[in-house]
């Protein structure tokens, strides 16, 4: 239920009937107002010495491994009964790092299936890849590796949807082109979106009155940024400073909005 529905399992202690302890172990507190096992279960726990009920982040992290396993297989018979299909990877020149500030690459296989004259286009997201060599050479050995695991030919690879990046592009040494050396018909397309953006920046550049609005408009970002922080730090309220480091305007706004919901009865300046 918790996986069907991308809710997290674990929270800050994974101790049974203590708050804040996710919200695995809270269904299993519910569970067992209703289920007599759940319900020895947990009694037996809370009267044991050793206090092991078998619920700990070590296993609630199996159970996740074993949802995961059971659902990318079922993933991996849908898209071989497709025979075919295309591959999108979503990576900057850098890749996309999350908090632990490891470089990630995410694999989506796009395939075709028709049933009873229906044509249905099915985007299957597969894996994060995690990257430590995000030049076209790396990044094609690793997509590579990731096919032969999961059962797919490269041979059967009918397109490539990457960014314009000159890892990913490059005419000689890019992603594109090392798998178009071992099989021609993964024919490249560019990204649209990616290249919708460039072309705005070259005509915003092009203009000089966009060019002046850009620049008051960078201004403002950076004076809104700055009066969060001072804020923040007047009402000694802890904030996110990779919101304000990476100019996330909307990530700023939510900040100004929390804390002008704090009542504040009386402030001396």
């Amino acid at each position: 239920h918790l996986a069907e529905h991308n809710l997290i399992f674990l929270s800050n202690n994974d101790i049974l009937y203590t708050p804040n302890n996710g919200n695995f172990l809270g269904q299993i507190e519910l569970l067992a107002k209703f289920d007599p096992v759940m319900e020895d279960h947990n009694i037996r726990y809370q009267q044991a010495r050793n206090k092991q009920h078998y619920l700990s982040h070590d296993i609630q992290n199996e159970f996740v491994k074993i949802i995961s396993s059971i659902g990318k297989n079922k993933l991996m018979d849908k898209i071989k009964s497709s025979k075919y299909y295309l591959v999108i990877l979503d990576c900057t020149l850098d890749c996309t790092p999350d908090i632990s500030h490891i470089g990630q690459l995410s694999l989506i296989i796009r395939t075709v299936q028709i049933k009873n004259g229906n044509v249905e286009i099915f985007d299957n997201f597969c894996t994060f890849l995690e990257v430590d060599n995000t030049n076209g050479l790396g990044i094609a050995g690793l997509f590579k590796q990731e096919l032969n695991n999961m059962g797919l030919l490269l041979s059967d690879c009918r397109g490539q949807g990457y960014d314009n990046g000159a890892n990913m592009k490059g005419k000689h040494q890019g992603v594109q082109t090392l798998i178009l050396n071992e099989n021609c018909r993964a024919f490249y397309v560019p990204c649209g979106c990616h290249n919708l953006n460039l072309v705005i920046g070259d005509i915003a550049n092009s203009i000089p009155k966009a060019v002046l609005f850009l620049a008051s408009y960078s201004d403002c970002i950076r004076c809104l940024l700055h009066l969060v922080l001072q804020l923040s730090k007047f009402f000694q309220i802890e904030i996110n400073l990779i919101v304000l480091k990476s100019n996330n305007i909307s990530g700023a706004i939510y900040i100004l909005l929390k804390l002008a919901a704090i009542k504040v009865r009386k402030v001396t300046f």
